[in-house]
């Protein structure tokens, strides 16, 4: 059975930026291979699950666009507040082994991201 997995993180230059710095703070004094290594074929149902980013499809982490972030937390720039209210039906929505990063805004700058999804 799936099990759900989320991870906030600073906003750090860039997305990429963010989920690198989320995933090193994750795997402590090991790399972020071996733990993945370790978890095998099942994952880590945790932000090392985490390959890649970009648009909607199977094996990639669906980085929502600003009018996908208007469609579901109800602005272009919401704030983490905004995004920690509206999560859990959001990612009802995903399937096993989906997940999503949201950048959330302070002042409309982006301020922190939210990694999360399903296990496979």
């Amino acid at each position: 059975m799936a099990k759900q997995w989320s991870c906030w993180t600073n906003w750090n230059s860039s997305l990429k930026q963010a989920l690198l710095d989320a995933q090193t703070k994750a795997v402590g004094d090991d790399t972020i291979l071996e733990t993945r290594e370790r978890a095998g074929a099942k994952g880590t149902c945790s932000i090392l699950d985490v390959y890649s980013l970009g648009k909607r499809e199977a094996g990639v982490t669906w980085v929502l666009s600003p009018a996908e972030l208007e469609q579901y937390f109800g602005s272009k720039t919401p704030t983490k507040k905004s995004i920690a209210a509206g999560i859990t039906s959001f990612l009802a929505a995903l399937g096993s082994g989906e997940s999503c990063a949201v950048t959330a805004y302070t002042r409309g700058t982006a301020s922190a991201v939210l990694f999360a999804g399903w296990s496979r």
